[in-house]
């Protein structure tokens, strides 16, 4: 019995381990900034400091970014993704 109690505690303990998206550190700095180039280059900068998986990708990505709309868009789905609630595009054939 007192070993099912450890073994019950020890999955409880995993599974309140919660993981967050690098990328939320700086979430509050994009949506609150007004001028896209700042917004661009906060993201940008913050990206090439972080070990993050698809660096490459994202760097890419960000710089094709015209708008401060998409630059908070991009953000916004970044973090969705990382949860594992991204959407998907699909493109008509």
């Amino acid at each position: 019995m007192v070993r099912n109690d450890y073994l019950y505690l020890l999955k409880l303990k995993v599974m309140k381990k919660h993981y967050t998206s690098k990328l939320a550190e700086i979430t509050d700095i994009i949506f609150s900034t007004t001028d896209f180039l700042s917004a661009q280059h906060i993201l940008i900068n913050f990206i090439e400091g972080t070990q993050v998986k698809s660096k490459n990708k994202m760097l890419f990505d960000v710089k094709k970014l015209r708008t401060l709309h998409q630059v908070q868009r991009y953000t916004a789905n970044a973090l969705l993704k990382f949860e594992g609630l991204g959407t998907t595009e699909t493109k008509a054939a």
